[in-house]
């Protein structure tokens, strides 16, 4: 990859430690190696099975979709002449589909950078929600190309995307993706003060801003475009892979149990 509010979930039940309360005896040494692996497995299934009781913050799989004809808590600072809009018709899926605008007038003041942040939705901890991917269709309107990224404010301070998303001009619509990993990150400046942890921010998020830039930057480049934006999600892993996972392992264990118990004989 060249290059969602987040939810932790607070879980009141513990992984399984032992199998003594099944009424299961390990007798031999040889079999100790697939009872740790069972045990691994069941713990992972149990995890996976047992219900969330509190969630907090960003959601797992934020979308934006802007159906709702207004800007899902997009914005573009106060006091900006061309603040971020919905357009009801035109987007991914063509005719009725809305999409937010985001416009940049290129001169100077409020709304002469191509930026829109959100404080809504896509604040939280991002960590404990498992958001690994954030994910999004845009659309370069302008005559001028553009360098995309995005930007996250929280405890740790500032960070923005190493790389950039290069946006054609004229593009259509395209699919495109930000890692969330840490080293996809690099710290930026916000009001002075240098970006210093990156996991305290990502795990409680104050703010996320989509813009362009040049370079790494919180405030982003002075230009005159129109980005089109779409289908913004955060992606986060399957469960079920998780389960699937614990089934090997349990397969294993109880393949390695057989194994052992005919060479024990």
């Amino acid at each position: 990859m060249k290059t969602i509010r987040l939810s932790p979930a607070t879980r009141s039940v513990r992984p399984l430690k032992s199998l003594k309360h099944m009424g299961v005896s390990m007798t031999s040494n040889k079999t100790s190696l697939c009872w740790q692996v069972a045990i691994l497995a069941l713990s992972i299934v149990w995890m996976q099975l047992v219900p969330v009781d509190q969630v907090y913050g960003v959601t797992p799989d934020q979308h934006d979709d802007f159906g709702d004809l207004t800007t899902q808590g997009w914005s573009h600072g106060f006091g900006s002449s061309n603040p971020p809009v919905n357009v009801n018709t035109g987007g991914p899926a063509g005719a009725g589909d809305a999409f937010l605008s985001i416009a940049a007038s290129g001169t100077a003041g409020s709304g002469s950078r191509l930026i829109a942040f959100n404080r809504v939705q896509w604040t939280g901890d991002y960590l404990c929600a498992g958001e690994r991917v954030i994910v999004a269709y845009v659309y370069n309107f302008s005559s001028t190309a553009m360098n995309l990224r995005v930007a996250f404010k929280g405890p740790g301070g500032g960070f923005a995307s190493n790389d950039a998303v290069e946006l054609a001009s004229n593009s259509g619509w395209q699919s495109i993706d930000f890692s969330l990993a840490e080293t996809a990150f690099t710290p930026v400046s916000i009001n002075g003060a240098m970006g210093t942890d990156f996991t305290a921010t990502l795990g409680d998020v104050a703010e996320l801003r989509l813009l362009s830039s040049g370079s790494p930057s919180w405030r982003g480049d002075v230009i005159n475009a129109e980005l089109g934006a779409d289908n913004l999600r955060a992606v986060v892993p399957e469960p079920s892979m998780l389960s699937l996972l614990a089934i090997a392992f349990l397969a294993m264990a109880l393949r390695l149990r057989s194994w052992t118990g005919r060479r024990s004989r």
